[in-house]
């Protein structure tokens, strides 16, 4: 921006940006992928699932972890975790709406460049009680999944991330990618693509914490064959990437002592 149009009024700023988030309000996009298929209600969020610890505790807890035991986690955890970390925790944009405004953003447990959220969240299913296996999208306004394709997609994953053989034994995995359009149409320059960035580190910190707090393991990684998630996914759009994917399960240890012990011995 110029700084020599920076406004020098108290309240002009927020007048400007009222003024454009109107303009905006007329191309305002989706803030969820629409997807045809199957939607899974799932359960009301549990917060007493969260362990009584402090939140240094918490911290301390998270770390990544290469070593799953291949246990079940309940649907309950499932939308624990979906609905705190990634889900409406905040309702209705309650300030909008007391000044008769509509809102052009959404709100989560993290924070968002204007507000858009340019992540979606799909959910690849390996072992949750009541729950089959396969692909699903979280929809995230309804907290609802979206049943893409049933079936087993560990070894798939294993091999498009490069032979990570970390994760096997998780019970739920995570992909978060960005639609690069819903951060552009509020802000059209370069630097939304920087914005993107940091929404995605903010999501995926937020939904490792939370992970832990349930007293859950993770495994996170961003090494994988970019257009073999695409076709996983059904991602047919060039504005939306992946960019991490996350192993949620029953572990411990932030390596796995008989991978490391086979690759010495060999």
């Amino acid at each position: 921006f110029d700084l020599k149009k920076v406004p020098t009024e108290p309240t002009q700023f927020e007048l400007d940006y009222i003024n454009n988030c109107a303009k905006l309000n007329k191309e305002q996009p989706p803030f969820s992928r629409p997807l045809e298929g199957q939607k899974i209600t799932l359960p009301t969020p549990q917060s007493e699932l969260f362990q009584d610890i402090p939140f240094k505790d918490v911290l301390q807890k998270r770390y990544t972890c290469r070593n799953f035991f291949d246990q079940p986690i309940t649907l309950d955890q499932l939308s624990t975790l979906l609905f705190y970390g990634a889900g409406p925790i905040h309702g209705e944009w309650k300030e909008m709406k007391d000044l008769g405004l509509k809102s052009v953003g959404v709100r989560k447990a993290f924070p968002s460049a204007g507000g858009v959220h340019p992540e979606e969240i799909y959910v690849v299913i390996f072992n949750v009680d009541g729950l089959a296996n396969g692909t699903y999208h979280y929809d995230f306004p309804g907290h609802t999944l979206t049943l893409m394709e049933t079936g087993d997609f560990m070894d798939h994953i294993v091999h498009i991330t490069g032979g990570q053989n970390f994760f096997k034994g998780t019970a739920v995995g995570l992909f978060i990618t960005a639609q690069l359009s819903r951060t552009i149409w509020k802000y059209a320059h370069s630097r939304s693509y920087r914005a993107s960035l940091l929404d995605i580190g903010h999501a995926s910190q937020t939904l490792l914490l939370t992970t832990a707090a349930l007293g859950l393991q993770t495994f996170i990684t961003g090494v994988f064959h970019d257009s073999s998630v695409d076709q996983l996914l059904k991602i047919d759009d060039e504005n939306e990437a992946p960019y991490i994917f996350i192993g949620i399960g029953h572990g411990e240890g932030s390596f796995s002592k008989a991978i490391i012990e086979t690759a010495l011995k060999g």
